[in-house]
Parts: C-alpha cells; sequence; structure tokens
C-alpha cells in the first residue's frame, strides 16, 4: 500500500531540501499521511477545473504548486463563508481526496527545478553557461544571436500562446537572457540580475508593472541593451511541476502519476 506520506517522502528524496530551517508554505492541506494513494495528480494550481480531472482520472493525491484559495500563505481564512471557496472545499471534502502544497521545496532545491522545467520547454538546458549570484537560482543562458522580435516569436511558440508582453526595442540583438519564473519579476531581483548578469533580456513570469517594466523602458530609451518577455506566473512554472511529476512517475510505479495541465487563465478580446 502506497500512501500519502510515502508520497511526500519521495518528493523530499527528489527535492533535497530541509523544511524544518524555514518557515514555509508546503503541507498537507487536506487528507491525512497515511490515507492510501490510487492514483497521484501534479498540478500548478489545484483550480476547481483541475480537481474534476483530477478525480475523473483517478487521482486521490492532488500535487498544487500555488494554494487553493487565492492567497499565498494559509488556507481558506477568511474566505470560509464565500460560495466560491465553499464549493471547491465541498467538492474536496465530497470526494475524499488530498490535497498536497508543493511550492518552496522546488524553488529552493539547487538547481531550482522550476527553473530548470522553464529552460527545458523553451530548449535552453543545454545553453545554461553559468549562474548569476543572488538569493535565488539565476542561471545564465547564451542564446544564439536574435533579435528580441524573433525570440518573443519563439516563446510564443514554445508555450504555445497567442501573444507575450515584451518590453524594450523589438529589433534588439539578444545574446544572454535571464529566467526568473512566478513572482521574481519584481524590481528587486529582476534589475541586479539584470544588470550584474550583463543579461540582454529576462523570461519572467510577472512581478508589479511599476518596477522591472520601466526600469527596462528607460534602459532602452537610453540606448542600453535591455529587455524583457512576460509569459504569466502559470507558464512559468507549469513545466517545472510537469518535471517533478515526470520524475516522481519512475519512483512511485505502478501507482499512476499524472500531469494536469491548465488552459491560460486570461482571455484577450
Amino acid at each position: 500500500m502506497t500512501t500519502v506520506r510515502d508520497v511526500v517522502q519521495n518528493l523530499e528524496t527528489l527535492l533535497p531540501w530541509p523544511n524544518g530551517e524555514v518557515e514555509t508554505v508546503d503541507t498537507l492541506l487536506f487528507g491525512n499521511m497515511d490515507d492510501s494513494i490510487r492514483g497521484v495528480a501534479m498540478t500548478f494550481v489545484a483550480s476547481y477545473e483541475a480537481l474534476r480531472d483530477a478525480v475523473a482520472e483517478g487521482c486521490n493525491l492532488i500535487i498544487s504548486h500555488e494554494g487553493l484559495f487565492y492567497q499565498h500563505m494559509g488556507n481558506c481564512g477568511t474566505l470560509h463563508e464565500d460560495p466560491v471557496a465553499r464549493k471547491k472545499l465541498e467538492y474536496i471534502v465530497q470526494n475524499n481526496v488530498a490535497v498536497y502544497r508543493l511550492h518552496d521545496r522546488p524553488h529552493r532545491t539547487r538547481p531550482d527545478c522550476i527553473v530548470q522545467g522553464l529552460a527545458k520547454k523553451l530548449g535552453w538546458t543545454d545553453l545554461i553557461v553559468g549562474s548569476h549570484t543572488a538569493s535565488f537560482d539565476a542561471p545564465i543562458v547564451q542564446l544564439p544571436s536574435i533579435t528580441l522580435g524573433h525570440l518573443a516569436l519563439q516563446v510564443k511558440m514554445a508555450f504555445q500562446l497567442a501573444w507575450v508582453r515584451v518590453v524594450g526595442d523589438p529589433q534588439l540583438t539578444c545574446r544572454r537572457a535571464g529566467l526568473l519564473p512566478g513572482y521574481r519579476g519584481g524590481g528587486s531581483t529582476a534589475i541586479p540580475y539584470l544588470r550584474e548578469a550583463g543579461l540582454d533580456v529576462v523570461i519572467v513570469g510577472e512581478g508589479p508593472e511599476w518596477e522591472t517594466v520601466e526600469y527596462v523602458r528607460d534602459a532602452a530609451a537610453m540606448g542600453y541593451a535591455k529587455a524583457m518577455i512576460v509569459v504569466g506566473h502559470q507558464q512559468s512554472e507549469e513545466a517545472g511541476m510537469e518535471l517533478i511529476a515526470d520524475n516522481l512517475r519512475a519512483l512511485l510505479a505502478p501507482i499512476p502519476v499524472r500531469f494536469i495541465p491548465l488552459q491560460p487563465v486570461f482571455h484577450f478580446l
């Protein structure tokens, strides 16, 4: 019999970071550690649609990178009387599924598994030539010379997106790139990374639009070779969770491990 505890221990083997050293959101949100597992579903966020897909696939353990109830810390919190949160909670309870939050461990393992998944998705794994010294995993990617406009097109194709947001001159020649998945696109992380690592362009998930975005706008206007491509939080981190699912699958066989992708959350009309 494979239990939730067995799955968590395998995740700790795959992603070696001592959980007890600092505060973490990684924990079992629903279910019990000794629950028997029939199938595992890995996803960027356990949305209502992802939960339904997991149940339909016969999975009774869902591993979610982001929080279920629309905030980073905690669980339902003040939303316990909200009809949307309540219906989601009822669905989890009624279908007797366990839900485990897996956010910090992938990021704090070196190399960062979410960064590695993003690099793999872009086809850049073998182009990583070094790392910028920072508190987070900050790879330096050496690209064949390419204009920012053509690079944006490649990124769109890799993620099968109809759009990405770009700051900078589309004709800029890009040779050195950085990767900042998730919410690392803010000024305190991205600006030193761009400057100190000598990057031409940084690919980010998201960040405050008045920080790095405005820095790159000013840098481009002054003639500096700086640019930014914003792909969205989900798109930048989903591939990392898929990579973890692929690695976990071999350890848990014959228990099925499925990755549940999500449709892009935004519609552009």
